[in-house]
């Protein structure tokens, strides 16, 4: 998470929405400490002890979608995990894996990632 919104320092001219299966107050914490909270537009984290509203389930993904009034086929979705790109290819959304990890990449193309990137500095190039 955290490079992706370093680089996202870069892109300032996209709206840019952080949805996490961890708590809203965590995610908030997390992004204070590391003076990015201004960095990100949007928090779409879990407020429900539901663990069913949670990714690879689409709730947080819609939600944010629904609060940028931003259009599934033209946003895509940047994720480390398996569920990232379930929840992406769900929702309707381009899929972006990050590869954070050497084995990662198979994992998150069989899991419908369009892309796979291993840097956040190789995916703000590309857009």
């Amino acid at each position: 998470m955290y490079p992706a919104i370093k680089a996202r320092q870069n892109l300032r001219h996209h709206e840019f929405n952080l949805s996490s299966n961890n708590s809203v107050a965590a995610v908030t914490v997390f992004l204070e400490a590391h003076g990015l909270l201004t960095a990100v537009d949007l928090i779409s984290a879990r407020v429900d002890p539901d663990p069913g509203f949670m990714k690879p389930n689409t709730h947080l993904v819609r939600q944010a979608l629904d609060q940028l009034g931003a259009d599934a086929a033209l946003s895509l979705l940047v994720g480390d995990s398996v569920t990232d790109m379930q929840a992406s290819k769900s929702a309707g959304i381009t899929a972006v894996g990050y590869a954070n990890k050497p084995d990662k990449a198979d994992q998150l193309v069989a899991a419908g990632a369009d892309v796979v990137v291993t840097s956040m500095e190789e995916l703000a190039t590309a857009l």
